[in-house]
């Protein structure tokens, strides 16, 4: 499988989402696999599709300039704000279910942690854990046995959704603290706030990792090696931009639309 490889410059929570649901919606069967490295302009939350928007405290986000989105994709809240962002698209063979989805999480997450290997980072998978997952709304206070940790802690977080006949993968890849402050943007009790922080330092870290050209080649590289392709390097096309301005409104969080 051939990965067209984009590295993007940083953008806005909004575009970022548009970006990543446009590409999967338009991939037709028998395109290449997609790779997208991307960063984010400001400090951005994005919930889950199915993630209730009051779990957010929407007065002290604007205060401290903190956007807020929703992701086209599952899972619990992520504070975007010192990491690296990947996206992966890739076409579900024909009768492809559970278990394929499955196979993709896993060979993405793999090749990710081939990739800070060869950056002299010991990432290792959580294997033999097995999480209860209780209701939470970080995403970084759960790991599972497909998850990377560093030092006995979760440093990648990803979420995934079937469109049609096309897997929409993406996910983060902490390299600084400020992941910790999402408890603070939490429309939740001081209490339960407290509870979170002390969850998500215990089950997370971030890498001693530079977002940096020849990190985001190596991942191109790693993608293309676990996948069995070769990887190309393309700037998104005119027409892509069009239709990630046209989407782009569905990720505003006053204003997505459930359906998508």
């Amino acid at each position: 499988m051939n990965i067209r490889f984009i590295d993007s410059p940083p953008q806005e929570g909004e575009f970022n989402m548009s970006c990543d649901y446009t590409l999967a919606v338009q991939a037709k069967p028998g395109d290449d696999a997609l790779l997208r490295i991307y960063t984010w302009l400001e400090p951005t939350i994005s919930i889950g599709f199915h993630q209730k928007a009051e779990d957010i405290d929407y007065i002290l986000c604007e205060k401290d300039g903190i956007s807020v989105v929703r992701r086209p994709t599952g899972g619990r809240a992520i504070l975007h704000w010192g990491e690296i962002t990947y996206c992966f698209i890739a076409a579900m063979q024909v009768g492809g279910g559970q278990k394929a989805l499955g196979e993709i999480y896993r060979k993405a997450h793999t090749a990710i942690h081939n990739a800070l290997r060869m950056h002299g980072l010991n990432v290792n998978f959580a294997a033999g854990k097995k999480i209860i997952r209780k209701q939470s709304p970080l995403c970084f206070a759960t790991s599972v046995g497909t998850e990377l940790e560093y030092e006995g802690k979760k440093v990648v977080g990803s979420a995934q959704r079937l469109l049609k006949s096309t897997v929409l993968q993406h996910g983060s890849i902490l390299i600084s603290p400020e992941h910790l402050k999402l408890p603070d943007y939490l429309n939740v009790s001081e209490e339960l706030r407290q509870r979170l922080r002390e969850k998500l330092e215990l089950s997370s870290t971030h890498l001693p990792l530079r977002d940096d050209k020849s990190f985001r080649i190596t991942m191109g590289k790693s993608f293309a090696n676990i996948f069995e392709g070769k990887v190309y390097r393309t700037d998104l096309t005119s027409d892509e931009n069009i239709q990630i301005g046209k989407d782009r409104p569905r990720f505003i969080i006053n204003e997505f639309n459930s359906s998508v």
